[in-house]
């Protein structure tokens, strides 16, 4: 008997532990890769440079992760698909992955390393139609772009909505604001009030922002329908673009959104409780962890 108790207690162990959604925007300079820890099952979008991935291999294989359920490449640009092969080293992939990428038929060196790990596995690479669903624990992640394939790389990136406990993000690759305006012409109802700027589907508490904060992205149009409490930027610290742009900032500041940037933020780590509650908590470089609850607004806020 006591040997059944320690078995049970060993099987849902993991839930307790992990009862909680955490989203990992991982600082990697000047790109994106994000790590979703739903409850305890695995999931990244993006895995940056191939410059960055030793750090993104030791970042994630420090959070101790189950096998990887949901690999997502939004778009093939080096700067989103260059360490990707290294959280599969990290974390390994399980049997049942789901993988999408929005060009599976890439012929690029870097993505083609990807693809023959990915294909030592029974997992395939699909290209996802929008609205897709994949279960990762208790988070919804649905597919909601590119509503048009343009042939144009930014434009296609994949955008996906992520739903857990009555919170919800916005992924948004690097889609510029004609993508945007495909995602508002879709989702928002032909009958809406258009000085309502209403839409269930766009509406999120979290918007990773489009294209490292481009002035190309994330028009003021775009944000009236998300009003994102708070943004992520994840952008490397004086790029060559000129990333943020002080437009966007303003953009996004003039919606109230609380912005936090992987150049003077570093990690930035989201947390869900299943109760719903929400805390944003950070890392430069090695320092310690900082609650940003913690902090005067005028220094949390720092743009």
């Amino acid at each position: 008997m006591k040997r059944c108790y320690a078995l049970l207690i060993f099987l849902l162990l993991p839930y307790f532990i992990f009862a909680a959604l955490e989203v990992h925007f991982v600082d990697v300079g000047q790109g994106d890769a994000i790590i979703i820890n739903a409850d305890g099952h695995f999931g990244v979008i993006d895995g940056g440079t191939a410059a960055q991935s030793r750090k993104l291999y030791s970042y994630l294989k420090d959070l101790n992760p189950a096998p990887l359920e949901l690999i997502v490449i939004s778009h093939t640009d080096l700067d989103h698909i260059g360490g990707i092969g290294s959280t599969i080293e990290a974390a390994g992939i399980s049997k049942n992955c789901t993988v999408w990428c929005n060009d599976p038929y890439s012929s690029s060196r870097q993505f083609s390393s990807f693809k023959s790990k990915i294909e030592q596995t029974k997992c395939k690479i699909v290209e996802p139609i929008i609205g897709t669903v994949k279960m990762l624990g208790n988070a919804q992640i649905t597919v909601l772009g590119p509503i048009t394939k343009t042939g144009n790389k930014n434009q296609d990136s994949l955008t996906l909505r992520l739903d857990y406990k009555g919170k919800s993000f916005l992924f948004m690759g690097d889609a510029d604001w004609l993508s945007e305006n495909r995602l508002i012409n879709q989702y928002a109802s032909s009958d809406t009030d258009w000085n309502n700027y209403k839409s269930d589907l766009l509406s999120a508490d979290v918007l990773k922002v489009g294209h490292h904060g481009s002035t190309s992205s994330t028009s003021q149009y775009f944000l009236r329908f998300v009003h994102p409490s708070i943004s992520i930027i994840s952008v490397g610290a004086n790029n060559r673009y000129g990333h943020p742009d002080e437009d966007a900032l303003s953009r996004l500041i003039q919606s109230e959104s609380e912005i936090y940037r992987t150049d003077i933020h570093g990690t930035i780590k989201i947390r869900v409780e299943d109760s719903g509650l929400m805390t944003v908590i950070t890392q430069k470089g090695n320092g310690p962890w900082m609650d940003e609850s913690l902090l005067p607004s005028y220094i949390r806020n720092t743009n």
